[in-house]
């Protein structure tokens, strides 16, 4: 076995590695294979393309980037027979060939969408990360979104609060663990997107830059002019520094903000896309005599042309991304880009339903009229469409969606297959929405029953090509084996049963009372038993880590009757019994199984979500 390496960098050595690797393991054949990248070595195209030409003993792996490159050695290696399950080597399947022509395989691809990757949410240990960032470009993954300046919210819920030890996980640590992380990525040659919400909370002085905590502290008078006056005052949206937006006619609030910007980039100039997002939350934005005849999004563009000179005058080229979220879903009206070409537009319809999709409906013909700091971002796929064309109509520049399918609403869904039905279908519709990929805002840890949901995600934003009854028959098979086809029968059945909005009340709220879900819930017992039953009865299977995968289907099938249960309960009226299903059974179950199998579910997380549906707050 010989692999040569045309263009050596840290992304294609490491490539070069990952390959001698796997096919030491897989039989280290007589083969011959050489890797190149065409054009420059360390060509900074964010389109990914690839060549796969293995039809002898001699053969190449050819790309337009290293990081495509890398991307095409993980496409080479599944083709000839290799998967990738979920995060952790521990599950994947690497087979063993006796005979060369095993390792033959030849295909030549464009990535579909420019953007596919995945940003931080939920509790998280270090393992979980460093898990994630070893699997996304083993699926075609391109990106991934450290949001805040540093990892610290997500670490610290996990160290801190859902793994306590009485060991304080500190803001130093996650500094550390973000230098290690960037090590991973830039190994890969991954995509960084960076910070997001936390910006105004700096400028303001607070010491919660990282999350969502309520920090009440006294504002100093040389600062209180730069904060949104609402309601005559100017003081911290609800004692939080991140739900906290500036005065955007306010040139020391700009200058700052400018400030703030050009000292990131000069201390992290291998950033991307920096994403230069306002206040956390809604109805936030100033209402005094300068601001108030500004629409938000008046307000941010003003901002954001100010920004792009300051950077332009220092010649750096850093990509920003604009958020289109909550009261900046209603689309400028003064204000226009001065140049488009620095900017993303990043479409976050976080209060979107997930029982449909884009594909199935058109877009409204009008958006609603704005009131400053009364308005409310839609729910129905009609007028999320209708606001992003009115966007795409003032902001000519590249987009993606940010969207939450595994975030918090594949909880309404366990089997993850309604869900994922509704995503592939989304993303098979985002070129006629001039959207060009996804950053998926979700959870690290969504294995549970398996990471079909992700997989699909990875599998489509590549190749439009495929179906999704192909993308499932290819994962299904490679967990369950020659038993596949009853599995997926099974997960189909229950997507035709489940709510994808019922249990994500927090961002989507929809009736408690629902007699029509109460009765699907009825029908959940008998295919747990079907479940229970193919676990006994399945066919042999070939590899270790199939048998564990058809063992995580007896927690599923049990989780699924007292999630029924509870939902039922919940349905009917009945708060009492269905808190009591919760608190006594739901929770003891997860969380014995997270001591089990930590990476595959968060159960923190869930529970969080769990919550505030059953208590019907937002």
């Amino acid at each position: 076995m010989k692999i040569n390496n045309l263009c050596p960098n840290k992304t294609t050595n490491f490539a070069k590695e990952e390959l001698e690797n796997y096919l030491f393991s897989m039989g280290a054949p007589d083969i011959e294979i050489t890797l190149s990248v065409e054009n420059e070595c360390d060509s900074l195209s964010m389109d990914d393309k690839y060549s796969i030409n293995v039809d002898s003993s001699i053969g190449t792996i050819s790309a337009n980037t290293p990081r495509a490159l890398l991307i095409a050695v993980y496409r080479y290696l599944t083709l000839i027979g290799c998967r990738f399950l979920r995060p952790g080597k521990k599950y994947e399947i690497v087979p063993v060939y006796d005979k060369i022509q095993k390792f033959f395989a030849k295909e030549e691809y464009s990535a579909h969408l420019r953007h596919r990757g995945v940003c931080i949410e939920g509790f998280d240990s270090m393992e979980n990360i460093e898990d994630f960032l070893d699997w996304i470009p083993k699926i075609g993954f391109n990106s991934f979104f450290f949001q805040f300046k540093t990892p610290h919210t997500f670490l610290s819920r996990w160290y801190n609060y859902a793994n306590k030890d009485g060991k304080e996980w500190t803001e130093k640590q996650s500094k550390k663990a973000l230098d290690y992380f960037d090590t991973l990525m830039s190994k890969r040659g991954l995509i960084r997107h960076r910070m997001g919400h936390g910006w105004t909370a700096e400028i303001i002085g607070a010491k919660n830059i990282y999350g969502w905590d309520n920090e009440n502290f006294d504002i100093p008078d040389s600062v209180k002019p730069m904060i949104a006056q609402i309601n005559g005052k100017r003081e911290l949206r609800n004692g939080v520094a991140v739900n906290t937006n500036l005065c955007m006619t306010n040139k020391d609030a700009l200058d700052a903000f400018s400030s703030h910007v050009t000292n990131y980039l000069a201390d992290n100039p291998d950033t991307e896309y920096l994403h230069i997002w306002l206040a956390d939350g809604h109805h936030n934005f100033c209402e005094c005599e300068n601001c108030k005849d500004l629409t938000p999004a008046d307000q941010y563009i003003t901002l954001l042309n100010y920004l792009d000179s300051s950077l332009t005058k220092k010649n750096i080229n850093t990509k920003l991304c604009l958020l289109m979220y909550e009261d900046l879903f209603w689309p400028p009206v003064k204000k226009s880009l001065d140049n488009p070409d620095r900017f993303v537009l990043m479409f976050a319809p976080i209060h979107r339903t997930f029982n449909q999709s884009y594909s199935e409906i058109k877009a409204a013909e009008t958006i609603p009229q704005f009131n400053l700091n009364q308005t409310t971002a839609p729910k129905d796929i009609e007028s999320n469409m209708a606001f992003l064309r009115e966007w795409k109509k003032m902001v000519p520049c590249d987009s993606f969606v940010y969207d939450y399918y595994l975030g918090r609403a594949h909880h309404s869904d366990p089997s993850h297959f309604k869900i994922a039905k509704i995503m592939y279908n989304d993303i098979k519709a985002y070129p006629q929405m001039q959207l060009n990929g996804i950053i998926s805002c979700q959870e690290l840890r969504v294995a549970f029953p398996n990471a079909f949901a992700n997989y699909a995600m990875a599998r489509v934003t590549f190749d439009p090509e495929i179906s999704f009854e192909e993308i499932a028959n290819e994962y299904y098979t490679a967990c369950y084996g020659d038993s596949a086809n009853e599995v997926i029968n099974i997960m189909n059945g229950l997507s035709d049963i489940f709510d994808c909005d019922y249990i994500n009340y927090m961002f989507c709220p929809t009736p408690r009372k629902n007699s029509e879900l109460a009765d699907k819930m009825k029908k959940i017992p008998d295919i747990a038993d079907k479940i229970e039953e193919l676990i006994k009865t399945h066919n042999p299977t070939k590899y270790k880590v199939q048998e564990f995968m058809w063992n995580g289907l007896k927690f599923f099938a049990d989780y699924i009757r007292i999630f029924a249960l509870m939902t039922e309960y919940k349905c009917l009226g009945k708060d009492k019994e269905a808190e009591d299903i919760f608190e006594n059974k739901l929770i003891p179950l997860v969380k014995s199984n997270e001591e089990k199998d930590q990476g595959a579910l968060d159960a923190s997380r869930l529970i969080q979500t769990i919550k505030s549906s059953l208590n019907g707050k937002m």
